[in-house]
C-alpha cells in the first residue's frame, strides 16, 4: 500500500502482477493526511487512467508499481467518462 506522498512515484512503471509492464506514473492524488489515494496513469496504448490506491503496490526499494487489475480492466477504466 501506498501511504505517503512520494514525489519518487512520478516517472515509475507499473506492471500487472503476471511482470507485463502496462504504463508510467504521470501523477498522483492525496486525501488530506497525505496519503496517496490515487496513481493517474499513461497507459503504453497513450490512454490515460486512475488506479486506485487500494489497487496498487509499491516496492520503494525495487521502484516497481504493481496493480493487481488486468490489462482488460484498466483499458475499460480509461474508456469511461464521468
Amino acid at each position: 500500500m501506498i501511504v505517503e506522498r512520494d514525489p519518487g512515484l512520478i516517472g515509475e512503471r507499473v506492471q500487472l502482477i503476471t511482470g507485463s509492464r502496462v504504463g508510467t506514473v504521470i501523477d498522483t492524488a492525496h486525501v488530506v493526511n497525505g496519503h496517496v489515494s490515487a496513481l493517474l496513469v499513461k497507459l503504453d496504448d497513450d490512454k490515460i487512467v486512475w488506479i486506485d490506491a487500494s489497487d496498487v503496490r509499491y516496492n520503494r526499494a525495487d521502484g516497481i508499481v504493481m496493480t493487481n487489475l488486468d490489462r482488460a480492466d484498466l483499458s475499460h477504466m480509461a474508456d469511461e467518462r464521468v
